[in-house]
């Protein structure tokens, strides 16, 4: 960059500083911003997805705490400056590289055991968190970081049979709603004194049919509404749940693509018009498919 460009940026204002460091893609100008007596200036170059990585190495040693946790938020930002940075003195900078998808494993290892809880909640959230940062997380005192690990899409099946087991309800409810949840997990949440957990399990698509027969008897008709609702309850269990006292487990039985056209036509009947209108619709949808298929 020339003298000429150089003063014409010390003479703009600092929004039109923030604008140009915000907007720009020129390697010079960002250099040159990079060095504002501004520190917000210098936040926006550090955002900046076309900031060189030396630019960035030199904003990562930068006195204001912002541009560096902006720096951290980097996807630009290379491994060996975040790993720099996972050992800064300010939470807000070490929290932002927990987040950054980028950050190396081992990194995310060390902060998983960072004293802010906010730090450790990040790690949770970063798709990349491998199994022993996870494993760490899992027996965490703060609820809400176990409950992170729960539903962690790298989170072992051994992990989730620990977490199942956990005290707090919204813990087990990630496990019950987490899609790698193994039956038997599911069979042991089945069991839940929370009705709420076991209305997870009802719908869950890896539960197993002994266990949709059980939850069929539940004392709670949200949970027998549940496995009404679910496409792999057999076909014994959608006559049984026909027949509900609660006309709602009734209805979803009607809804059920699976449920037999006899029950249709039984529901059809029903003292409930909501009960009636839902199987009736069932019917009609049957029939019509039925002809489309006799027409081809």
């Amino acid at each position: 960059m020339d003298k000429t460009n150089t003063m014409g940026i010390k003479s703009m204002s600092v929004k039109e500083r923030i604008v140009l460091a915000h907007d720009t893609s020129d390697e010079e100008v960002l250099c040159t911003l990079a060095k504002d007596e501004d520190e917000v200036v210098r936040q926006y170059v550090a955002w900046n997805k076309n900031t060189s990585v030396e630019t960035l190495a030199l904003l990562a040693k930068d006195e204001n705490e912002d541009v560096r946790q902006a720096v951290a938020e980097n996807e630009n930002t290379p491994i060996e400056i975040l790993t720099v940075l996972a050992e800064d003195k300010y939470w807000g900078v070490r929290h932002h590289v927990a987040w950054n998808k980028n950050t190396p494993k081992k990194v995310l290892v060390t902060l998983a055991k960072d004293e802010n809880r906010l730090v450790r909640d990040a790690v949770t959230c970063n798709k990349n968190t491998p199994v022993e940062a996870l494993a760490i997380l899992a027996e965490d005192y703060i609820w809400y970081i176990r409950r992170a690990v729960a539903k962690h899409g790298n989170t072992p099946i051994n992990i989730l049979a620990v977490l199942a087991q956990d005290d707090e309800e919204f813990v087990r409810q990630m496990i019950a709603e987490n899609r790698n949840t193994s039956s038997d997990i599911l069979a042991t949440l089945a069991k839940d004194e929370s009705w709420f957990i076991r209305d997870i399990v009802a719908k869950h698509e890896n539960t197993p049919t002994d266990i949709l027969v059980m939850l069929s008897k539940d004392e709670n008709p949200d949970v027998r509404d549940a496995v009404a609702w679910n496409k792999n309850s057999p076909t014994e269990v959608l006559v049984t749940l026909s027949q509900d006292k609660d006309s709602s487990v009734r209805k979803t039985v009607a809804m059920n693509k699976n449920s037999p056209t006899d029950i249709l036509v039984m529901l059809s009947k029903d003292e409930y018009p909501s009960v009636c209108t839902a199987a009736n619709k069932a019917l009609k949808e049957r029939r019509m498919k039925s002809q489309q298929k006799q027409e081809r």
